[in-house]
C-alpha cells in the first residue's frame, strides 16, 4: 500500500478507543489539494494480487479480480476513451447491474479525468433522454436493457456519438463492444489529474416533484465516506478475509459507500448481476461468497426476513441498513439469522451519504426510530427550516437535520447547472437536508420525517414517519404509507395506506385497533383518521414510498 497522506483518521480500525467520544475527537479532515478515486485505489492496490471483485451472475458464472487486474482493465478502456475524443471534464453516462465492467467503467473515465454520470438500468426512455441532455453526456458504457432503451431515444445530445456495450446487440450505429475494444488497447501509463474537488459523478435524485436534480459528487466524497465505512460497515474490523457486497443497484450512491470505500482499503467486494431482487438467492450469495458485511435496504431485509425467516448464515458480521427507518423486528431477525452480528442503521442522503449511525463496538447500538447518532468528523445540527439562518433550535425541539458543509468532504459541491436549487440547500455554510429530526437525551437522532412532508392538523406538526413506524409495529401490518390531505375542519389530516400481513383480514374492526394502536404509541392526535388497505404501496425507482402517488390515490378515495 503506498503513502498518500491518508492515514492516521482514516485508520480509525488500527487503533483502541475508550469510547466514541474520543473517536470522534480524534477526527480531523485530511484532504490534499489533488485526489482522484481511480489513482488512490490504483496507487495503493494497483500491483497487488489481492482479490478485488468477485462476480457472480444468476447462472453461477463466476469473474475473479486482482487489484493488479482491474487497473489494467480500467487503464485499457481510459485509452479506448481517449482515442474516442473523451477528455477532461466530460460526461459518460455508465449503467448496468452489478457487472464488472460497469465499476471499471468508472475508473476508466476517471483516469481520463472525466465525470461519470450514473443511470439505473431500469429507467425509462424519458428518462435516460433527460439525464444524458442535461448533462450533455459525450459516451455511454451501458448494459443490455439500457442498449434497448437508447434505440428509443429519438434525439440525442450532440456531443454524445460513443457508446460501448457490457452485452446484447443494438441498431445503434455508435455502438461498440466493450470487450473487444479492451482488448485491443494498450493500459493508458499517464491517468488525468485532478483536483479533490472537481467532478466524479453526478447522480440524479428520485424527481418525486419536478425534474430530477443532478447531485455533483467530487472526488473528495469518498474521503469523507472512510471514517463512517469505517464504523458503519466494518464496526472498527477490517481484515483482509472480509468481503463486502450490497444488494443495492450500482447506479445509486451505494457504488461509493460499498464499493469504491472498500477497494481503498483493499478490501473485497462481492457482485451479483441479476435481475429482479429474489431473497433466497440473496441469501445464498450471502452465505456461498462468505460475505461478511452485508449492506442492504429495510424493505429488501424485509424480504429476506419473510423468505426465510429461519435463515442461519454465519458469515456475516455486520448488517448495514439506510434509505428508510428499520422496524425492530427486522433488526432481531437479522441477529437470529446472523448472530452474532451488529446491526447498523446510517442516515444520509446522496447530497451528504452516512453523516449517522451507529458504531456497535463502542456502545452506540441500533435504536427504534432513531437514526443513530453523528459519525465521526461529521457535525449535525438541527435548525428551525423557516429561519434565515442556521441557529440550532432549543433542545428537546423538532429541527430540520443540516450537516456543517464549511470543510466537510462528504458533501456534494453543488446540483448540475441549477444555482438556484443549490443556492437554497446551502445556507451559512450548512447544508440542508429537508429532514426533520429531535434530538434524545443520549445523542441519538429521532427522526420525525421530510420537512416538505410535515402535517399540520389543528395547529399540531406531525410527521408521517412516526406514524407509519407505529402501524408497522402491529402485527396485523407489514408495511404503511402515510400522508397528509385536506381537511375543512382541520386543514389536513394524516391518512394512512396498509398493507397488512399475510393472512390478515381487512375490516372496520381492524382499522379501529390499528388507529388505537397509534393513539397509544404517539399521541391521541398523531393517528390515521381513515386508513386504506392495499395490496401494495406506490414505490420511487429508488426504493422510496413515492408519497405524492400515495396522496394523490388517497385524496381520489376520499371523494
Amino acid at each position: 500500500m503506498s503513502s498518500d497522506g491518508l492515514d492516521g483518521t482514516y485508520r480509525l480500525h488500527e487503533r483502541e478507543w475508550s469510547s466514541y467520544a474520543e473517536l470522534c475527537s480524534s477526527v480531523e479532515w485530511q484532504v490534499p489539494d489533488q485526489f482522484n478515486i481511480a489513482t488512490a485505489i490504483a496507487d495503493r492496490w494497483g500491483e497487488s494480487d489481492r482479490l478485488a471483485l468477485l462476480a457472480v451472475d444468476e447462472d453461477g458464472a463466476e469473474e475473479r479480480y486482482s487489484f493488479e487486474e482491474l487497473d489494467r482493465a480500467a487503464a485499457r478502456l481510459a485509452t479506448v476513451l481517449a482515442d474516442d475524443g473523451v477528455g477532461h471534464g466530460d460526461r459518460i453516462a455508465v449503467s448496468g447491474r452489478q457487472h464488472p465492467s460497469v465499476a471499471i467503467g468508472h475508473l476508466a473515465a476517471w483516469k481520463r479525468g472525466a465525470v461519470t454520470v450514473p443511470l439505473s438500468p431500469i429507467l425509462g426512455a424519458d428518462a435516460v433522454a433527460y439525464r444524458l441532455r442535461d448533462t450533455n453526456a459525450t459516451a455511454a458504457i451501458v448494459g443490455e436493457s439500457l442498449l434497448e432503451t437508447l434505440g428509443e431515444i429519438g434525439s440525442l445530445p450532440d456531443a454524445f456519438d460513443s457508446v460501448y456495450a457490457l452485452s446484447g446487440e443494438t441498431d445503434l450505429d455508435a455502438a461498440d463492444s466493450l470487450d473487444a475494444r479492451i482488448d485491443d488497447a494498450a493500459p493508458m501509463q499517464t491517468p488525468a489529474t485532478t483536483a479533490a474537488t472537481d467532478p466524479a459523478s453526478v447522480f440524479y435524485t428520485s424527481g418525486s416533484t419536478g425534474d430530477p436534480k443532478g447531485v455533483v459528487l467530487p472526488h473528495q466524497v469518498v474521503i469523507g465516506l472512510l471514517p463512517s465505512y469505517l464504523t458503519l460497515k466494518c464496526d472498527l474490523e477490517l481484515t483482509e478475509a472480509d468481503r463486502f457486497w450490497t444488494t443495492s443497484e450500482w447506479s445509486w450512491i451505494a457504488l461509493y459507500t460499498t464499493v469504491f470505500t472498500s477497494w481503498f482499503y483493499g478490501a473485497s467486494v462481492v457482485a451479483y448481476d441479476r435481475g429482479a431482487f429474489d431473497a433466497e438467492s440473496a441469501l445464498d450469495v450471502t452465505e456461498e461468497y462468505g460475505v461478511t458485511s452485508l449492506s442492504a435496504p429495510p424493505a429488501a431485509l424485509r424480504r429476506l426476513r419473510d423468505a426465510v425467516p429461519d435463515a442461519a448464515v454465519d458469515s456475516v458480521r455486520v448488517v448495514f441498513s439506510g434509505g428508510s427507518l428499520l422496524r425492530r423486528s427486522t433488526v432481531e431477525w437479522a441477529r437470529r439469522a446472523f448472530g452474532p452480528v451488529s446491526v447498523h442503521v446510517s442516515y444520509g442522503l446522496t447530497e451528504a451519504a452516512c453523516i449517522s449511525g451507529n458504531c456497535e463496538a463502542l456502545g452506540k447500538p441500533y435504536r427504534s426510530r432513531t437514526i443513530g447518532v453523528p459519525q465521526p468528523g461529521h457535525e449535525i445540527r438541527l435548525v428551525d427550516p423557516m429561519a434565515d439562518d442556521c441557529a440550532p433550535v432549543p433542545e428537546g425541539e423538532v429541527g430540520e437535520i443540516a450537516i456543517d458543509a464549511s470543510s466537510d468532504p462528504v458533501c456534494m459541491s453543488r446540483y448540475w447547472d441549477r444555482p438556484d436549487a443549490t443556492a437554497r440547500a446551502f445556507r451559512d455554510g450548512w447544508l440542508l437536508t429537508n429532514d426533520l429530526g429531535r434530538w434524545t437525551d443520549d445523542g441519538y437522532i429521532e427522526y420525525i420525517g421530510r420537512a416538505d412532508n410535515v402535517i399540520i392538523s389543528s395547529g399540531y406538526r406531525m410527521g408521517p414517519a412516526e406514524i407509519e413506524e407505529s402501524l408497522v409495529e402491529h402485527d396485523a401490518v407489514d408495511a404503511a404509507g402515510v400522508v397528509g390531505i385536506p381537511d375543512r375542519d382541520r386543514d389536513e389530516i394524516p391518512v394512512a395506506a396498509v398493507v397488512l400481513a399475510d393472512g390478515v383480514v381487512a375490516d372496520e374492526e381492524l382499522e379501529v385497533a390499528l388507529q388505537q394502536h397509534v393513539k397509544g404509541a404517539l399521541a391521541l392526535y398523531k393517528y390515521p383518521h381513515a386508513i386504506a388497505f392495499v395490496d401494495e404501496l406506490p414505490m420511487t425507482s429508488t426504493g422510496k414510498l413515492a408519497r405524492a402517488t400515495l396522496r394523490e390515490d388517497l385524496i381520489d378515495e376520499d371523494r
